[in-house]
């Protein structure tokens, strides 16, 4: 089994440089957009360029920050509710973040084989199976997480989309 945690630094692709040209950002918005993400994550509210500053060490003024922003808005990481609000992840910002900025964690053997003795007794009950399974993983990392119950589609996985452990 594996588990997605928070990457310390930009290494994918055994480079920082392959990162930055897929997806065409600077180092300073791929840090921009992780500050954005993360404060996000922790507040739920809409993130300005002030308190990135403030609170993420980047070595950029607020107007800097903010010109960064309108960039990663363009290419649609981030947007804005309203002309005097800060900005939120979109949905691709927040799939680059869990793809590219997370890295996967293995689990130990002990810790596998506690997940699968919670689980295993309602592997032939979807719903109990996802329910436990999502339970398991909100201890597992300390963050909250949600599922839902569709019983016309077909069920792929069990994701955390996101989450920081304090």
């Amino acid at each position: 089994m594996i588990v997605k945690e928070m990457q310390g630094g930009l290494t994918v692709l055994g480079t920082p440089a392959i990162l930055v040209l897929m997806h065409n950002l600077t180092q300073r918005q791929i840090e921009i957009l992780r500050s954005i993400i993360e404060e996000y994550i922790e507040t739920a509210e809409a993130v300005g360029s002030e308190t990135i500053e403030k609170k993420h060490n980047l070595s950029a003024s607020p107007a800097t920050i903010r010109n960064e922003m309108t960039k990663l808005a363009e290419y649609g990481y981030i947007r804005k509710q309203h002309s005097s609000a800060g900005r939120l992840p979109t949905a691709q910002g927040l799939k680059f973040y869990v793809r590219e900025l997370m890295k996967e964690k293995e689990l130990s053997t002990v810790e596998e084989v506690a997940l699968k003795e919670k689980v295993w007794d309602y592997r032939d009950k979807m719903q109990k199976f996802l329910k436990e399974t999502t339970k398991s993983l909100a201890e597992k990392t300390n963050t909250l997480v949600q599922y839902s119950w569709h019983c016309f589609l077909p069920v792929r996985g069990v994701a955390i989309i996101m989450g920081l452990s304090s």
